[in-house]
């Protein structure tokens, strides 16, 4: 799929200390090739705030929603047969793909928040949901819990 897309959103600091920030906004993405010609609507919230001078951390929660192409397009299956292998029939709605869940947080080495060399670390989980999560691909062969973890080191200048 080749697929073009935008967002918008908006922001509130100041709920708990003059630096944090809750950010609501919206993603649009939109096939404009030949693949699944849909578009996925992917809401998000995140908050994320310093908790001292070298330490900061983020959190957020967001949720893919799809069309009915889409779910068609990767997760239909007409029903095959591979010698002794019989992969089920299925036909997926649209609707709420996954919801996901992530966590961040980064710590100064050197210096502060501000400027520095500093270690981060990351993790992530996704929960497949609805007609999708029921499909031969993710119920039989894969899984509806995906984790991802993510660690790195940064410098700020």
């Amino acid at each position: 799929a080749y697929e073009i897309g935008g967002f918008v959103g908006v922001s509130f600091h100041g709920l708990t200390n003059p630096y944090d920030t809750l950010s609501v906004r919206l993603d649009a993405v939109h096939d404009i090739g030949s693949a699944h010609e849909s578009t996925v609507i992917t809401p998000n919230l995140e908050f994320s705030t310093p908790l001292s001078r070298r330490t900061f951390i983020a959190a957020n929660l967001s949720a893919d929603f799809v069309s009915n192409k889409y779910a068609d397009y990767y997760y239909a299956n007409p029903g095959v047969v591979f010698g002794s292998l019989a992969i089920p029939t299925s036909n997926p709605g649209g609707g709420m793909k996954n919801w996901r869940l992530g966590l961040l947080a980064n710590q100064s080495i050197t210096g502060d928040l501000t400027g520095g060399v500093s270690i981060f670390g990351a993790a992530d989980y996704s929960r497949v949901v609805g007609d999708i999560a029921k499909t031969y691909f993710v119920d039989d062969r894969g899984s509806r819990s995906q984790w991802r973890f993510v660690a790195g080191l940064a410098y700020t200048f």
